[in-house]
């Protein structure tokens, strides 16, 4: 899967399960691959330190679990 839509699909998999993930994720960084949450993370760092490490470069996106929505691009999901 290319990296762009690991990213799309992943977000619209976030968007959905927002409201639920608020509720005892907030403020956290959920580590998002194959539209499935493997881990919610106190930084955003340690968010992308483990999925480098668990799925390389462009196979997963990080997500902040915040009460209003930023829409920071394409660049703020995934690190190439």
């Amino acid at each position: 899967m290319n990296a762009k839509k690991e990213v799309d699909d992943n977000f619209n998999f976030f968007k959905t399960q927002l409201s639920d993930f608020k509720k005892n994720h907030l403020n956290q960084y959920a580590l998002l691959h194959k539209k499935q949450v493997s881990g919610f993370y106190e930084s955003e760092n340690d968010a992308i330190q483990i999925g480098m490490k668990d799925y390389g470069e462009g196979c997963f996106s990080v997500q902040k679990v915040a009460s209003t929505n930023i829409e920071l691009g394409y660049q703020s999901y995934v690190i190439f």
